[in-house]
């Protein structure tokens, strides 16, 4: 049966709202530093903690969403991923940021699979379209989590973000709660499935940009967040960059997020510099 792309709405909402919780973090950096005087090397591990997690979670659990699993994988990642938030709103020491970011990258790296399992399967004939559709609604909540997390700060303090994406994973359960999570189970594959496709081409090339895409994202942050001042004092820097798609096209669009990326580029390269040169 072929699911209208309407329907597909509520999936694609669960997914971006995980994606809220990996990106809130990146404008609170300085602030945590402020407030409890974490080193560079700590917000480091604190924003690649969940990532990692979510990383070796999808290769450890993404199969079981095709054994039948994918209700429990959805559902419970949403409650580890508000677990983490709640724990990062009551977190104070090093350990317990990076745990609840853990939390996090489990509970994403959980749901996942899952919600892509659940979407291939509802329309089989449009996959490439549903795909692009569910992977807007992650980069768009990807986007939203540090502005978000900004405008909380700002009118209720540090840890109002974690408390306000901990009620949004309240309301993303219950919705979940509420639609057809199965998916079915796949025929029974022999081999290594994953040595197989890793084994491909083009799969390493998709490999290679997604690991390009986010250690840039992470250098970016841990770079350009918390940098200092002339005086020593940690600052944030801001860039914004606005660059024009020339078409309707994905290629047009990430075009133009190359674009923007280059810009911000030259700003830290200019910041590093005088960086340098105050020293001497």
């Amino acid at each position: 049966m072929r699911a209208r792309s309407g329907s597909l709405l509520p999936y694609c909402v669960v997914a971006g709202s995980m994606s809220l919780g990996y990106g809130s973090i990146y404008t609170l950096l300085a602030d945590l530093r402020d407030r409890y005087g974490f080193s560079e090397a700590q917000l480091g591990y604190i924003v690649a903690a969940g990532f990692f997690a979510g990383f070796v979670t999808q290769l450890a659990l993404a199969r079981l969403a095709d054994r039948g699993y994918a209700p429990m994988l959805v559902r419970g990642g949403i409650v580890l991923a508000m677990g983490a938030m709640i724990g990062s709103a009551v977190a104070t020491e090093f350990w317990a940021f990076l745990v609840a970011r853990l939390l996090l990258g489990l509970g994403s790296g959980a749901v996942g699979p899952a919600i892509r399992r659940i979407v291939i399967t509802r329309d089989p004939e449009a996959v490439g379209a549903n795909l692009g559709r569910l992977a807007a609604f992650d980069v768009a909540g990807f986007m939203l989590g540090p502005l978000i997390a900004a405008v909380v700060a700002q009118a209720f303090g540090i840890r109002a973000p974690f408390v306000f994406l901990a009620v949004v994973f309240v309301g993303v359960f219950v919705l979940a709660s509420r639609l057809d999570l199965t998916a079915g189970t796949a025929g029974e594959h022999t081999g290594r499935v994953l040595r197989r496709l890793l084994a491909r081409p083009a799969i390493q090339a998709t490999l290679a940009a997604s690991i390009a895409f986010y250690l840039t994202v992470g250098m970016f942050e841990a770079i350009w967040a918390v940098r200092k001042t002339a005086g020593g004092d940690p600052r944030s820097g801001r860039t914004v960059a606005r660059e024009a798609v020339d078409g309707p096209s994905f290629d047009a669009l990430a075009a133009a997020h190359s674009r923007a990326l280059a810009t911000m580029s030259g700003d830290i390269a200019v910041a590093i510099r005088a960086a340098h040169a105050s020293k001497r």
